[in-house]
């Protein structure tokens, strides 16, 4: 039985119905698109980088491969315009889909370092190995880099994808 996936707005989303926080620029939060803004000399930084001769040796967690302006784009526009925010369009082949989310990753990873946990939904189990190969390959990965308590968890359904986001965000 397949049942339909309710995606409910994070509270951080939301905005508030109440006339004096609105007033009070003192108290009001920041926008969603402004998130990245104090890392963002750092972000564009590692995006410029992205576009240069791939550094096939460097440390885990570091992009190893280089990035096509449309794909440095499609981040800027994810952190600077999103703020973090929402799914991208598919780049065309896995592959590609791949190589973005690993310089995603490599981002968050040297903002964040390991006060995050990468949650990654594969099309199907067959795709599961698929991602954990390419993200691997991509940032200097071993097998013990993905798993339920590890940087990276890989998952086959959106059920289990979004309890998991749930219990991190608790």
């Amino acid at each position: 039985v397949v049942q339909p996936m309710v995606v409910q707005p994070s509270p951080l989303d939301q905005q508030t119905a109440d006339p004096a926080r609105e007033a009070s620029d003192a108290s009001a939060p920041p926008a969603v698109a402004d998130t990245f803004r104090p890392d963002e000399d750092l972000i564009r930084a590692s995006l410029q980088r992205f576009l240069e001769q791939p550094d096939f040796y460097a440390g885990p967690w570091k992009l190893r491969r280089s990035l096509d302006s449309n794909d440095v784009g499609l981040l800027e526009d994810w952190f600077f315009n999103q703020g973090g925010r929402g799914a991208q369009p598919s780049r065309g082949t896995r592959p590609r889909n791949v190589l973005v989310s690993a310089a995603l990753i490599a981002i968050i990873g040297e903002l964040y370092g390991d006060q995050f946990q990468c949650l990654v939904l594969a099309g199907g189990p067959e795709r599961l190995g698929e991602w954990r190969r390419g993200l691997q390959d991509a940032l200097g990965l071993g097998r013990e880099d993905f798993g339920p308590s590890s940087g990276i968890v890989l998952f086959e359904r959106p059920e289990a994808l979004v309890e998991r986001a749930d219990r991190l965000e608790e």
